[in-house]
């Protein structure tokens, strides 16, 4: 959920993610937490650790193919690389969703292929490019 500030410059509210935008300023500039400059608390490499074993435990249950796993493992460092508001988000975002692009057609489920293929995968593109503009 994105939080909008009008205000100074600067004021943290508490959220994970604040924007403010001065009067007359056009752009919008983020201004993050403590904990989300620096990195990931141990909570967080906790969280991950258990997200990794379940898959991993999981996928050896229902001997489930390398490519699933890869595209499993991309799409929770993806959400957590996201709820950090890391750059790496957009980059393993555009790999996970070709990867899910490629799986969802090799299972006959052409709408979703299709979805990801002509809406999800451009916002992604276009993000990475944002991004590296700025």
């Amino acid at each position: 959920m994105l939080y909008f500030f009008w205000g100074e410059k600067g004021k943290f509210h508490g959220y994970t993610y604040c924007y403010f935008r001065e009067k007359g300023e056009r752009d919008i500039k983020l201004y993050g937490s403590k904990s989300e400059r620096k990195g990931y608390t141990i909570f967080d490499l906790l969280l991950i650790l258990t997200g990794v074993i379940t898959i991993s435990i999981i996928s050896f249950v229902y001997d489930s193919p390398w490519y699933i796993i890869v595209n499993t493992l991309l799409g929770l460092f993806c959400v957590f690389t996201q709820a950090k508001g890391k750059i790496a988000t957009q980059f393993i975002g555009v790999i996970y969703f070709c990867f899910y692009i490629a799986i969802s057609y090799s299972q006959k489920y052409y709408g979703e292929a299709i979805l990801y293929l002509t809406i999800m995968l451009p916002m992604y593109i276009y993000g990475v490019i944002h991004w590296l503009k700025n």
